[in-house]
Parts: C-alpha cells; sequence; structure tokens
C-alpha cells in the first residue's frame, strides 16, 4: 500500500491542506447534506420519503464504521496534519466519503423522480459537493486515496442497491 501514501502525500501537497477551505468542507460539508434533507421535509408532500432516502446514509455509514473496526487501517501519522479528529477511528473506508456519497446518490434520486426541470443540475452539484468531502479527507491529511475510494464506491453502491431491491 505504499502507492496509496505516495499518491495522498502528493495530493496533499498539491491542494495545500493549510488553507481552512478544505478544513471547512472536511468539517461541515456533510451538516449541507442534513440541511437539505431537513429542507426537504417541508417541501415534500410525503415526508415519510425523507426518511425512507436517509436510510442508505444510514446503512452506509453504519457499514463503514463496521468495516473499520473489522480493518483496523490506521490513519496517516497525525504529526503530518494540523486537522485533528474529535473522535479517534481507523481509516479504511472513509465515513466521510461513505456518507457523502451516499446522500449524493439518495438526492440524485430524489430529485431526478420529482417534477423539477433542471433536475440534473442538482445532481452535478451534489456529486460535486460529495467529491469535494472526500477529497478533502485525502488533503487533510486523515486518509489514504484508497480510504476514500472505497468509501465513495461503498456509499454509492449501498444507495443503488437500496433503491434497486425496493
Amino acid at each position: 500500500m505504499k502507492w496509496d501514501e505516495r499518491v495522498s502525500s502528493k495530493i496533499q501537497n498539491a491542494f495545500h491542506p493549510e488553507y481552512s477551505f478544505w478544513s471547512h468542507i472536511s468539517e461541515l460539508g456533510l451538516y449541507l447534506y442534513g440541511l437539505i434533507m431537513i429542507g426537504l421535509l417541508f417541501v415534500v408532500n410525503d415526508t415519510s420519503k425523507v426518511f425512507f432516502w436517509v436510510s442508505p446514509v444510514i446503512i452506509a455509514t453504519g457499514l463503514s464504521l463496521l468495516l473499520q473496526f473489522l480493518i483496523k487501517r490506521h490513519r496517516p501519522p497525525e504529526d503530518k496534519t494540523m486537522y485533528h479528529l474529535a473522535i479517534k477511528t481507523y481509516s479504511f473506508p472513509s465515513v466521510h466519503a461513505a456518507a457523502s456519497f451516499s446522500f449524493a446518490t439518495v438526492l440524485s434520486y430524489a430529485f431526478c423522480n420529482s417534477s423539477l426541470e433542471h433536475a440534473w443540475a442538482f445532481v452535478i452539484a451534489f456529486y460535486l459537493l460529495a467529491l469535494y468531502i472526500a477529497w478533502s479527507r485525502i488533503v487533510v491529511g486523515v486518509h489514504y486515496f484508497l480510504d476514500v475510494l472505497a468509501g465513495s464506491l461503498l456509499g454509492v453502491l449501498i444507495s443503488v442497491a437500496f433503491f434497486y431491491l425496493s
């Protein structure tokens, strides 16, 4: 996995983790998805749909935490980052990446199945936000590239499978 560490180091060096932008995205990005879901409670006629849409996000988050516990891959060294984790967990897969891509997939599903004329613009915005959140986890030095890639794929796959099976 040395190549994974090298790729992650190159990303950190290229994107300057000392800029507060990446720390803010890393810390606050998921809250934006939460606010969107809360906003949908006021817009959608059937609020049970919103709770249904949150289900894959909860599953993706829980499964990511379980996999972290089982795999036990250590995070990048803390002395190489200015970002400090409030809760110390393992690294693989990234829970932030899984949750953000699950949110993006869920919201894309919801918006594409709505009457919005330009739902595709929201879909692009949702996935861009997910990409920024996932990428920020590498830039601030709390995850390796593979952690984020695996979390991202896990979030999308769980959400797609959830809607396919329901």
